[in-house]
């Protein structure tokens, strides 16, 4: 990548200059990131919430609440 700083009067880098076409790939790889986040945190909760209905099937685990509790709730 072909970034140009521009310093302060002691060297310390302040800014960075990005040609626009590399600006475009790291904010294209940031969304895809920020995506496949997002998608790995749902197959987690969904994954998480299978065992849990698991277990209340199984009778080792006792539901939070019943249907007409959850439908109260609506």
């Amino acid at each position: 990548m072909d970034f140009q700083y521009i310093v302060d009067e002691n060297g310390r880098k302040k800014s960075v200059i990005v040609p626009i076409e590399e600006w475009e790939q790291l904010v294209h790889k940031q969304k895809k990131a920020v995506k496949t986040k997002k998608e790995s945190r749902v197959l987690r909760e969904l994954d998480e919430a299978v065992k849990e209905l698991n277990l209340i099937k199984s009778g080792k685990k006792k539901p939070a609440k019943n249907l007409s509790q959850l439908l109260d709730e609506l």
